[in-house]
């Protein structure tokens, strides 16, 4: 027995020698000789790793039986085992591949070119060449599958996305915004306080297998933005950009002179007449419009030693917009620190604060709504800005006619303003058990405190003066918490054994508290002086109201990753997701998704193909659950509250009482489901000078939620109503066809296309959306078996050269044009969009331009019924010149003065395809001996063309807007905010 346990004495004892830490160090240069600092060192099948510094010194300390990897973007991974010694030199090959470089997944990372899933890396390296002030810029025309449009220029509105098209009805089809892992929402406001200077990189998870592991907020996609760490230098790393850039509209309309209005008003009505002697007074667009300039300064600091890592940022930005109202002024703040501890213990925060404001114009109204774009069009020329006999009020003398000039419509909102002060704050631990074993526990709180001020003074404009002054204030805070655990294991066996397993708990919390007032009649003497609530004598029944609401998830979530030789993948995720919003025994939904690879060309009979470098096969499927469009309480009965006049003797001592209903509650309100299924492709040849990437999807969604109508006196139900399909393919081709010593180019392109239909619909078969004044009808109608944002209306058939007037298809040809004659007559959704990118390089000369493009979607032009209708007293452009006059005219405009040319009709429905040259960028790297003399790394100015150049047969202003972005209510222009072009000319300076 003594035997024996000194036996397992002398055994464990030797385990633990081997088991022994002992330091390695050594240098990493790169094939041409030079040093590379910034690679990680990485103890094999642990999470032990380290950096080389600035001269590509290392140190790392390691079990003595340790093998090592050093991996970085760009190069190579070099696996290497030092054996006895303690200084390791290696000599690692640049990678054009960079099968190596490290990807972003959900709640861990991964190397390229172990992924299973559809998941696209976005370049950020533009942000110093455009005036992105908007995250999502990054994304447009470079990623397959997922569309990015400018569909408003106001400042600060941000870009509308959709991943793989669209999903639900009711809900939001925006992707979540992951930040530094983080949830932050979905829609551009949600990552509106991110500086573009700030960020690292971006991954757009696709599909089902690579999203599901964000459950019930991932239907849509999800973007996961990580910001910039300090890394590796020779001292703190200063950087320093700025741009100052020119926008102006994107196009004019010429507009109808006095005489040529005249001589319409008696066409369209001969009661309306105007006085001799009026002229050309104003150009509208001149009055109205300004070049307008924007400017934007960011400055971080960044630095890291081997125990400690830090990036401080500072920016400010103030866009201003070509309507005189319209601004955007942003100040950011970031801070990322991160530090070791103890080798098992790194702790760290991220900190990002923003504080912006922004205003803009009235939209999605006619110009006798004080729509500002149509009353450009709409207002006669004769007209001055201010009132002579009233020189502090617009003008008003229009001799009967319901106009209004544009000048007074954008003073309608001329001293609003929307505030946002917003703090996102983590602190993070990581605890490291031993190699393979690593815990890591983060609290975040994400909280916007929101300022709507709203003010129009009694004197100025037509509004005001009946209204004596209105004023409305609200404010708001709304308050996230966010608790994530996670514990990761992973191990190598063998060195072909390579597994992970992932686990944890994540918790949201919401309070959302907010306050609203408003008063009217505010004194004409002190109207400027005193300005908000404080100026007003009256607030009506409800001068004041406010609010308080609370939701939470709870979730657990699991993932197990498997690999055979870098050559066969498994990857199993999970996560169960129990909601707040949804109805007792329905809140919580189950989302497991799998996906599986292989990566044909580790097999041996692939070895002697040399022309092909990569090739992997990738197959997915998941599901992902959708409630982002339901209310706090969207399953709750909800009433109106009655509120008495206690200015009245009855009423003195009155109290308010419940009123009607306003919704209907439902207890089985649930998940709204997609499940997807997903097959791709990653093929790299030629020595890695062209890669491909293919995939197609299966999108099925069920238990759509949405308000339902029900008969009268009923109120709406929010339930669980139909089905949806969504399908589609995605291609990608990134090559680098010349590369010599001084020049080169490399090239970008990805085209995608989708299909969705409304599979069923339960209560209600058919939905009318997207009422239009001028028309006075709906536009778009949902039923089954057709596409979301479809056009309902008649076939016109041209202008009858008999009457002028336009001719209707008798669709169901019972001999007679009514109601039944309307049909689908066209539709928002693209047949394929597309998006090209090239940079060439000429030894410091830099050169490159993004073209992207839509091809088969169509407008409902509701602008052009403004311009061209000549239904009432305003003025039109000059197309309207060659209208229909005289019996036998051929022509394409009708006679002036008829209702029934205004019908939701194919003519006002255009082809929105376009192709657009959307930034022209032209730089220069300087570089030489007085540069480092000063230490200055980089100094790069630029000059910049963004949006200039538009190809399209659209009639509008510009085919990428849209008043509505939601997916039932797509592709109408409605005097939408245009979009701007601009000139940029800015600078990158590096310390």
């Amino acid at each position: 027995m003594k035997i024996k346990l000194t036996f397992l004495f002398l055994f464990m004892s030797s385990l633990m020698a081997l088991a022994q830490p002992r330091v390695i160090s050594g240098t990493v240069i790169g094939t041409d000789g030079e040093p590379v600092a910034g690679l990680m060192v990485l103890e094999r099948g642990t999470t032990n790793g380290s950096y080389t510094d600035a001269e590509g010194h290392y140190s790392i300390s390691v079990a003595s039986d340790a093998v090592l990897e050093f991996c970085g973007l760009g190069y190579k991974t070099l696996v290497a085992q030092p054996g006895a010694q303690t200084t390791l030199n290696v000599t690692v090959e640049i990678d054009a591949l960079m099968l190596d470089a490290v990807v972003a997944i959900g709640y861990g990372t991964a190397l390229k070119k172990d992924i299973t899933t559809a998941i696209s890396t976005v370049g950020t390296e533009d942000v110093k060449l455009r005036p992105i002030t908007d995250p999502s810029g990054f994304i447009q025309g470079k990623v397959a599958g997922v569309t990015v449009q400018q569909t408003s220029g106001q400042p600060g509105q941000g870009m509308t996305i959709r991943i793989r098209g669209l999903s639900s009805i009711a809900s939001s089809n925006d992707p979540l915004y992951v930040v530094d892992g983080v949830p932050v929402g979905t829609g551009y406001t949600a990552i509106a306080f991110l500086s573009p200077n700030d960020i690292e990189t971006m991954q757009i998870l696709k599909d089902a297998s690579s999203a599901a592991i964000y459950g019930s907020r991932a239907a849509n996609g999800v973007v996961l933005i990580t910001t910039k760490q300090g890394k590796v230098s020779m001292g703190p790393q200063v950087s320093f950009s700025s741009y100052a850039s020119l926008s102006r509209i994107v196009k004019k309309f010429d507009v109808l002179n006095v005489e040529q209005y005249r001589e319409l008003l008696q066409e369209v009505d001969p009661a309306f007449t105007l006085p001799d002697g009026l002229k050309d007074q104003t150009n509208w667009y001149d009055a109205t419009l300004r070049n307008a300039l924007s400017r934007n300064y960011q400055l971080s600091v960044s630095n890291a030693t081997d125990n400690l890592r830090y990036y401080l940022a500072l920016g400010y930005s103030n866009e201003e917009g070509i309507f005189k109202s319209a601004y955007n002024t942003r100040y950011n703040a970031k801070v990322n620190v991160e530090s070791d501890l103890y080798d098992w213990l790194t702790v760290g925060t991220n900190m990002a604060y923003s504080s912006y404001r922004n205003n803009g114009i009235i939209t999605g109204q006619g110009s006798y709504r004080a729509g500002v774009l149509p009353s450009i069009i709409n207002c006669p020329t004769y007209a001055k800005v201010w009132d002579e006999t009233h020189p502090d009020q617009y003008w008003t003398t229009f001799y009967g006619a319901n106009v209004g000039t544009p000048t007074e419509c954008v003073a309608r909102s001329m001293n609003n303003y929307n505030q946002t002060d917003r703090l996102l704050l983590t602190g993070f631990a990581v605890i490291n058990f031993n190699r393979n074993l690593r815990f890591k526990s983060s609290v975040s709180m994400d909280r916007s405190w929101k300022h709507n001020y709203y003010y129009l003074d009694p004197i100025h404009t037509t509004y005001g003066r009946t209204q004596h002054g209105l004023a409305e204030d609200s404010r708001s805070d709304d308050r996230r918490m966010v608790y994530d655990n996670i514990l990761t294991y992973n191990n190598s066996l063998s060195g072909k054994h390579n597994i992970e397993l992932m686990g944890g708990s994540s918790i949201t919390t919401s309070d959302y508290q907010s306050l609203w007032g408003s008063r009217y009649y505010f004194s004409t003497e002190y109207a400027d002086a005193i300005k908000g609530l404080n100026g007003g004598n009256y607030g009506g029944l409800r001068g004041q109201s406010q609010s308080w609401s609370q939701w939470a998830i709870i979730s657990y979530l699991a993932r197990a990753s498997y690999n055979y030789d870098s050559r066969y993948y498994l990857t199993l995720n999970f996560r169960a997701d129990g909601s707040s919003k949804l109805a007792p025994h329905h809140k919580w939904g189950v989302f497991p998704s799998a996906s599986a690879a292989w990566r044909l060309t580790e097999e041996e009979w692939m070895k002697d193909i040399k022309w092909i470098d990569e090739f992997k096969l990738r197959l997915g499927w998941g599901q992902q659950g959708n409630q982002s469009g339901l209310s706090d309480y969207a399953w709750v009965q909800y009433y109106d509250i009655n509120y008495y006049d206690w200015t009245t003797p009855a009423n003195a001592d009155a109290v308010p009482t419940l009123g009607a209903k306003t919704n209907i509650g439902n207890k089985e309100l649930t998940w709204e489901t997609t499940t997807q299924t997903n097959i791709g492709a990653d093929l790299a040849i030629l020595d890695g000078k062209v890669e491909i990437t293919a995939d197609a999807f299966y999108k099925y969604t069920k238990n759509l939620l949405m308000s339902v109508p029900m008969p009268a006196p009923n109120p709406a139900i929010t339930r669980n109503e139909g089905e949806m399909s969504n399908y589609g393919f995605e291609f990608a081709v990134s090559s680098t066809p010349v590369r010599t010593k001084d020049f080169s180019w490399q090239t970008d392109f990805n085209i995608s296309s989708y299909r969705n239909k409304l599979e069923k619909l339960s209560l209600r078969k058919i939905y009318y959306m997207t009422s239009i004044e001028t028309v006075g009808d709906y536009v778009i109608r949902m039923e089954e078996g057709h596409p979301l944002s479809s056009f309902w209306g008649y076939v016109s058939e041209g202008v009858d050269p008999e009457t002028g007037m336009l001719l209707y298809k008798d669709v169901n040809e019972d001999g007679k044009v009514n109601s039944s004659d309307k049909t689908f007559i066209g539709c928002a959704n693209p047949d394929f969009t597309f998006g090209w990118n090239n940079t060439l390089s000429y030894k410091g000369f830099n050169l490159n331009f993004l073209i992207t493009g839509s091809v088969g979607n169509e407008i409902f032009n509701a602008s052009r019924l403004e311009m061209i209708g000549m239904y009432n007293a305003q003025n039109q452009i000059t197309d309207v010149l060659r209208r229909w006059r005289t019996p036998g005219q051929v022509t394409d405009i009708p006679r002036a003065g008829s209702l029934d040319n205004l019908k939701a009709s194919t003519y006002w429905v255009e082809d929105g395809s376009y192709l657009k040259v959307k930034n022209i960028t032209l730089s220069y790297n300087f570089s030489g001996e007085k540069l480092r003399k000063y230490r200055i790394t980089t100094l790069q100015p630029y000059l910049t063309f963004d949006n200039y150049i538009t190809l399209t047969k659209f009639k509008g202003y510009d085919p990428e807007m849209s008043e509505y972005t939601d997916a039932t209510s797509m592709g109408v222009d409605w005097g939408t905010y245009p979009c701007v072009k601009s000139i940029v000319l800015g600078i990158n300076v590096v310390f």
